[in-house]
């Protein structure tokens, strides 16, 4: 999850926001005027790129699956006496870390199981974005680097 929320930050703002912060900052612009209309068009092209408009669904979907893990991490605290103990001599204490643990493991798995669906439907996004726009020369839209990053996670 970490990796995916870097990912996408780098993807931003290497790929999207500086590109086009360069490119109003190398421009040569003689009026007030013309430096409106770049700034104008970067931030169009910005707002426009893939990520931020056609798969913003997908995203809040993912950060909010990420939000209630953390959550749920945060909720841990409460059983940290319960399973921290390391010397289990009744079994009735073992009965009792079990019957704990089994519940804390299903919702992680179910966590991780959704997560993977959320970042596979992501990526099939990107790929049809990426296959729309392959005659393009537009440089704006290379989104080839976050597919390769995208690779390094399963499914």
């Amino acid at each position: 999850m970490n990796q995916f929320v870097k990912l996408l930050l780098e993807y931003f703002t290497n790929d999207v926001v500086d590109k086009e912060l360069s490119h109003v900052s190398n421009a040569q612009t003689d009026t007030v005027v013309a430096l409106q209309t770049l700034l104008q068009e970067s931030l169009t092209n910005i707002m426009t790129n893939c990520c931020l408009s056609q798969l913003v669904q997908i995203q809040l979907q993912i950060f909010e699956i990420i939000h209630k893990f953390c959550k749920f991490i945060t909720s841990l605290r409460d059983e940290m006496p319960i399973l921290k103990k390391t010397e289990i001599i009744n079994p009735q204490e073992q009965i009792d870390v079990e019957s704990h643990l089994k519940p804390l493991s299903n919702y992680t798995r179910l966590v991780h199981m959704t997560f993977q669906q959320h970042v596979q439907a992501f990526k099939e996004g990107l790929l049809h974005y990426h296959a729309e726009s392959v005659d393009t020369n537009d440089s704006r839209r290379d989104i080839s680097r976050m597919m390769l990053s995208l690779s390094i996670f399963p499914g």
